[in-house]
């Protein structure tokens, strides 16, 4: 199977499939599609599959009508807003399509705002300092220093994760740190946007006997292993 790299603008990576004719390389790409989901952003195969027949629908509402045509039926997707498009009587008038987009966004924002008014079951934050030595004597350098913090979060038995970098010794900027991972494990757990940390896998929450002690170690034990996964 063909392996398509994480870091990848969505022109290399959706415009190949607008040019496609072959039934059977469509369905190669689909799965590379796919797998690169699956691979690289924590993804289920069948989630993967309808974010990316999603994207594929909605990459080819910049090209002719043709090239929707031919897509749509080869990848068996469809347009999010305007559904699968078999030809141009199937099209909105630009001023509806306008309309649809406005509304689409609005909902959500929508959907965002809610999610983010949630608690979650649980959450830990943890920070580990890039040094294994005695603790570092204070310098101006704010970022010589560096520290990451971990981000777990729990919603539905399952943990999603965040990261983000910080200094060690200023309490500030570990403020801004621990801000920055918990937004990134949210925007996982909410799939509004592609995470933006190191890691973006989700791990199953073990069911835990309800000591908070327990659960912090579960939680340690996770941060520690994604944060020696991260400097190696």
């Amino acid at each position: 199977m063909r392996l398509l790299p994480k870091e990848i603008t969505n022109g290399e990576l959706l415009g190949p499939a607008m040019k496609m004719t072959d039934p059977e390389e469509a369905k190669e790409y689909l799965a590379a599609l796919i797998e690169r989901g699956v691979k690289h952003f924590g993804q289920t195969p069948e989630e993967s599959e309808s974010i990316q027949k999603e994207n594929l629908g909605y990459y080819s509402g910049y090209y002719d009508t043709e090239t929707m045509v031919r897509v749509h039926k080869l990848f068996s997707c469809a347009h999010p807003f305007f559904g699968e498009v078999k030809s141009q009587e199937d099209l909105p008038s630009p001023e509806k399509a306008f309309e649809m987009g406005k509304k689409w966004m609005a909902e959500k924002m929508e959907a965002k705002r809610a999610f983010h008014n949630l608690t979650p079951d649980e959450t830990f934050i943890f920070h580990f300092r890039n040094d294994t030595g005695s603790p570092p004597e204070r310098d101006k350098n704010l970022f010589k220093r560096k520290a990451i913090t971990v981000a777990i979060i729990v919603f539905g038995g399952v943990a999603y994760v965040g990261m983000a970098p910080c200094s060690w010794q200023d309490q500030f900027n570990r403020k801004i740190g621990y801000r920055m991972a918990l937004g990134r494990a949210k925007r996982q757990a909410g799939r509004m946007y592609e995470a933006l940390g190191h890691h973006n896998s989700n791990y199953e929450y073990p069911s835990l006997p309800g000591e908070a002690e327990t659960k912090q170690k579960w939680a340690r034990d996770l941060a520690e292993r994604i944060n020696g996964e991260y400097r190696r």
